[in-house]
C-alpha cells in the first residue's frame, strides 16, 4: 500500500480519540451549607446568600447550595439578613462538594435604648374577639382558632386542624394531602357544648381547645416583655391605625431565657423575632392588636410561628348556649 495513504488513514484512525480527550466534559463541584444565629444555633430563613454574582435566599431549612463550581477556584460567599451582620469569606471549591455553617451575629441595640412599651398585657380586657393561626411557619399553618371571649368565664370558637389519616395514600409518588378537621365549641361556666359536625351537644368530656388558646397568647405576651426588656435588635414603626385604635408598629429580635418545663430549674435560651402592634394610650395602653412571633427553642431543636389578632375590645357582650 502507498505510503501516504497508510499515513492518512493512522491519522484519520487517532484524530477522533484524540478529539475526544481534548473535549471531555470536566467534573463540576457543589456547595451547600446552613445558616445559623450564632447563639442559639437558630436556622435562619430569609437569609440572602451571594456566591460571586449567584444569589438565593434560604427556606424553612435554613439551608443553601450552589452547583457547577470550578474545582480548585475561590469563590466570595456573602451572607446577609435583617437584623444581622454581614458574614463575607472566601472559600474554595472542593470536588465533589464542599460544606460550610454560616454563624450569623445580631446586631445590637444601641447603647441606653429604652423601648417605647414598657409591657405588654392583656389583663384589661373583659371581652375580645380573637383570631389566631399556629404551626411551624406562615406557609405551613396547622391549627387556627376564632371565637370571642366574655369575662369570666364564657367563650366560643372554632378549632380547624389538619390531621391526616394514619395510612396515608399514595397518588402520582405524593402522600395524600392533609384533611381539614373543624370543631366547634361554646363554654359558659362550667358547662360546655361541642359541635363535631353533627350539630351541638353537651359535652361529656371537657373539651381543652380555649385553655390552648389563653396559653398561647399568655405565652406569646410573655416572651413580648422580655423581648422588650433587652432587644438585641429593634425597629420602631411609629404609630399605625388599626381599627379604631392607635397602635405602634414594632419589629426585631431578641435572644431570652425560659424555664425548661415546671420539674425542674433549668433554663434554656430562646431566639424570638416579633413584629407586633400594641394599643399606643389610654384605657388600653399595651393590649396587642397583632402579634406575629417566630420561635426557636434551643433545648428543643424546635422552630414555631404563631400570629395572634384580638380586636372588638370590651364591647358589651352575651356568649348565649347553643342548645337549652
Amino acid at each position: 500500500m502507498n505510503k501516504r495513504i497508510i499515513a492518512l488513514l493512522i491519522t484519520l484512525a487517532i484524530v477522533p480519540f484524540g478529539f475526544v480527550a481534548c473535549g471531555e466534559k470536566k467534573e463540576k463541584a457543589f456547595m451547600s451549607g446552613v445558616v445559623y444565629e450564632e447563639s442559639t444555633k437558630t436556622p435562619l430563613s430569609g437569609a440572602t446568600v451571594y456566591l460571586n454574582d449567584a444569589r438565593l435566599d434560604t427556606g424553612a431549612d435554613a439551608q443553601f447550595t450552589f452547583s457547577e463550581l470550578e474545582p480548585g477556584a475561590t469563590y466570595k460567599l456573602k451572607v446577609t439578613k435583617e437584623y444581622f451582620e454581614p458574614f463575607e469569606e472566601d472559600i474554595v471549591a472542593v470536588y465533589p462538594t464542599t460544606t460550610k455553617e454560616v454563624n450569623l451575629k445580631l446586631k445590637k441595640v444601641a447603647e441606653g435604648f429604652a423601648s417605647p412599651i414598657k409591657e405588654v398585657s392583656i389583663a384589661k380586657l373583659k371581652s375580645y374577639d380573637f383570631d389566631i393561626a399556629f404551626g411551624s411557619d406562615s406557609k405551613d399553618v396547622a391549627l387556627t382558632m376564632t371565637g370571642s371571649f366574655v369575662a369570666p368565664g364564657s367563650y366560643s370558637f372554632e378549632m380547624k386542624s389538619k390531621e391526616r389519616s394514619n395510612t396515608p395514600e399514595i397518588n402520582n409518588g405524593k402522600p395524600e394531602e392533609p384533611q381539614e378537621r373543624v370543631k366547634k365549641a361554646v363554654q359558659i361556666g362550667n358547662k360546655q357544648w361541642i359541635d363535631d359536625g353533627s350539630g351541638y351537644k353537651p359535652s361529656n368530656e371537657w373539651f381543652p381547645g380555649f385553655n390552648d388558646i389563653f396559653s398561647i397568647i399568655n405565652l406569646d405576651v410573655s416572651r413580648l416583655t422580655k423581648s422588650f426588656s433587652a432587644p438585641q435588635a429593634f425597629v420602631d414603626n411609629g404609630l399605625v391605625q388599626i381599627g379604631d385604635k392607635q397602635c405602634r408598629q414594632l419589629r426585631g429580635v431578641s435572644v431570652i431565657e425560659e424555664q425548661l418545663d415546671s420539674k425542674s430549674n433549668k433554663t434554656q435560651k430562646l431566639f424570638v423575632e416579633f413584629n407586633v402592634a400594641i394599643i399606643e394610650s389610654g384605657e388600653l395602653a399595651g393590649v396587642p392588636v397583632q402579634a406575629e412571633l417566630i420561635t426557636y427553642q434551643s433545648a428543643r431543636e424546635v422552630k414555631t410561628w404563631s400570629k395572634t389578632t384580638l380586636s372588638n375590645f370590651n364591647i358589651p357582650s352575651e356568649i348565649k348556649p347553643p342548645i337549652k
